[in-house]
C-alpha cells in the first residue's frame, strides 16, 4: 500500500491529466456490446488511481471508485466531485451493491492465489443479480522472462522486484477455475498471446517475454 501511496504523492497535482489505459476503454467498448444487457444503473472502478475510464462514458449513470491510496482518492474526490472509496478491496464492506464493477487493472496487483480466490468472492458479494464484472489481467505466458531485479516465483505465482511482491501472475486456466468456484458466470473470454502485460512501470514498451492479456467479462446470474 505504501508504494502507491509514494507513486501518487509524486505525480498527483492540480495540473497532473489524466490518461486513460487504451486496451481499457476497448474493453468498455465490448462489455458494452454484449447483448440482452440493461444498462447499468450504478458502477464501481477498482483501482481507479489517477482518474476514471468510466467518467469518460456517459452511458454509465451512477458511477464511483475504490482506491487504496488515499492521496489519489483525495484527488479524484476533490476533482470530479463523486465518491471514491479509500479502502483495500479485499477489506471493503459497503453497504451497497453495484451492477457493474470494473477493474481497472488491480486484481494481477494482489499477492498470492488466496487473494484472487477472496477477490472474486467478493466481486460475487458486492454484484446486484444480472450484474457484471469486466476486467482484464496478465496472466502467464509462454517462454516468461523478466527484468534483471525482478523474480517470478514458480511455486506461489508470485512476482518479486527485490524482496517486495509486485504481481500476482497465474496460468489462464487457473483464473478461469477460481472464477468458476466463486459462483459467477463468464460471460466473454479471450487470451491474447501476441499482446502482452508489461508487469512493471518501468517500461513503456512491451517485449514477447512478457504475460499475455487475459480479458474476461462475468455474469452474476
Amino acid at each position: 500500500m505504501q508504494i502507491y501511496e509514494e507513486k501518487f504523492r509524486n505525480e498527483l497535482s492540480d495540473s497532473y491529466v489524466f490518461t486513460p489505459h487504451l486496451s481499457l476503454l476497448e474493453l468498455l467498448e465490448i462489455y458494452k456490446s454484449l447483448p440482452n444487457k440493461d444498462i447499468p444503473n450504478t458502477s464501481l472502478e477498482l483501482g481507479c488511481g489517477g482518474g476514471l475510464h468510466l467518467n469518460r462514458n456517459t452511458c454509465f449513470r451512477e458511477v464511483e471508485g475504490l482506491e487504496v491510496s488515499k492521496t489519489a482518492a483525495d484527488f479524484l474526490t476533490h476533482k470530479y466531485q463523486i465518491k471514491v472509496y479509500h479502502c483495500d478491496f479485499l477489506d471493503f464492506e459497503p453497504l451497497k451493491k453495484w451492477d457493474l464493477l470494473f477493474d481497472a487493472h488491480l486484481l494481477h496487483c494482489l499477492i498470492g492465489v488466496n487473494a484472487f480466490k477472496e477477490y472474486f468472492k467478493k466481486v460475487f458479494d458486492l454484484l446486484n443479480p444480472h450484474g457484471h464484472l469486466v476486467l482484464e489481467v496478465m496472466c502467464e505466458g509462454r517462454g516468461m522472462s523478466f527484468d534483471a531485479n525482478q523474480n517470478y516465483d514458480i511455486q506461489s505465482k508470485v512476482l518479486f522486484e527485490g524482496d517486495i511482491p509486485i504481481r500476482t501472475i497465474l496460468s489462464s486456466r487457473e483464473i478461469e477455475q477460481i472464477i468458476c468456484e466463486s459462483g459467477l458466470k463468464i460471460v466473454y473470454l479471450r487470451v491474447d498471446e501476441n499482446i502482452k502485460f508489461i508487469p512493471n512501470s518501468h517500461r513503456s514498451e512491451s517485449r514477447p517475454s512478457d504475460p499475455d492479456r487475459m480479458r474476461i467479462i462475468c455474469l452474476k446470474e
